[in-house]
C-alpha cells in the first residue's frame, strides 16, 4: 500500500460545481444556505433556485402575479397594475388602499 499525500478537492463556491442532478437537488446554495439548489434538465446544469417571493412585488409579470395568493397575507391574492407594471397585494377592505387617488371613488372591496 503507497501512503501519499494529495489536495482535497476545493469546496463547492456555488451550485454550478454540481454536474448531477441527485447531487444538485440534494444541496443548499453554497453562496446563500437559505436556497436550495436546483437543476435544469433542459439546460443540465446546476443553480441556484429563486428566493421564495415575500411580497407580491416579487412577482415581475402580469402572469406568475395574477393568481397568486399574497405571500405575507394569504388570504387575499396578488393583482398585477398595468399601468405601474407592478404587483401588489389586492385590497379587501377600504383600509387596505393606502394613497388617496386609489381610494376615493373605489367600490368597498368587500362589498363591491
Amino acid at each position: 500500500t503507497k501512503y501519499m499525500c494529495s489536495c482535497a478537492p476545493p469546496p463547492q463556491q456555488v451550485c454550478s460545481d454540481f454536474k448531477d442532478s441527485e447531487t444538485c437537488s440534494s444541496n443548499k446554495c453554497p453562496d446563500d444556505v437559505s436556497r436550495s439548489c436546483h437543476w435544469d434538465a433542459i439546460k443540465c446544469e446546476c443553480s441556484c433556485a429563486p428566493p421564495p417571493p415575500k411580497a407580491c412585488a416579487d412577482f415581475t409579470d402580469s402572469a406568475t402575479c395574477s393568481g397568486s395568493k399574497c405571500p405575507d397575507d394569504e388570504n387575499r391574492n396578488c393583482h398585477w397594475d398595468s399601468t405601474k407594471y407592478m404587483c401588489s397585494c389586492a385590497p379587501n377592505v377600504c383600509s387596505d388602499i393606502v394613497d388617496a387617488s386609489t381610494c376615493m371613488g373605489s367600490k368597498c372591496p368587500d362589498d363591491a
